[in-house]
């Protein structure tokens, strides 16, 4: 084997090792991506059945303290200063094996510079001023909007809607627009069958 030939043979054989880390590295990358899209997808159907399971057991009972309603929702709100867009009352399956606990819990839902926030008060009759630890849902909303369907077959932008013929909406429409994502519409029943 003269020279020549082993230089060619050596040449040949660095540009099918380039062409095969490119493509190994390429796959890398677009798995990656994969990883990360799975990733948002189960984090954006989780929160989705959290929302969904929490207004469907939503419950026409408002705590002792509080000067509101049972079920309190705003149309918008893009910072913690608007307070919460959603709060209401939900009942929990209770075992009792820790003690005594309450079977209502006070859930609110929070949008605060793009991001969402579950909170939930672990007794419904909790003293005045103290609230949950906010729990993080999902980042990158630029907007959020909802609607409140009432027994009469009328949409509104806020609960309760006047006159207050009802403790809960039949229906709460989420609209939900994720930067680089679009916007998400769902509908939730609210409450038991009725």
């Amino acid at each position: 084997m003269t020279l020549l030939e082993l230089i060619v043979a050596i040449a040949i054989f660095s540009l099918v090792a380039a062409a095969a880390y490119g493509a190994l590295s390429q796959g890398l990358v677009v798995q990656e991506r994969l990883a990360q899209q799975r990733h948002f997808w189960q984090r954006f159907d989780t929160v989705f059945n959290l929302i969904h399971t929490d207004l469907e057991q939503a419950v026409a009972l408002a705590p002792r303290h509080a000067a509101g309603h049972s079920f309190d929702g705003r149309h918008y709100g893009a910072s913690s200063a608007y307070g919460h867009l959603l709060e209401f009352t939900r009942a929990v399956n209770t075992t009792y094996q820790g003690g005594a606990a309450s079977p209502f819990q006070r859930v609110a839902y929070q949008l605060d510079d793009g991001r969402l926030y579950r909170r939930v008060q672990a007794r419904l009759d909790q003293p005045y001023g103290i609230e949950g630890t906010p729990s993080l849902l999902l980042e990158g909303i630029s907007d959020m909007r909802l609607r409140y369907l009432a027994g009469t077959g009328m949409w509104g932008p806020r609960w309760p809607q006047p006159p207050q013929a009802e403790a809960l909406p039949r229906v709460v429409e989420l609209t939900l627009e994720l930067e680089a994502r679009g916007a998400f519409r769902w509908l939730f029943h609210v409450g038991p069958a009725r």
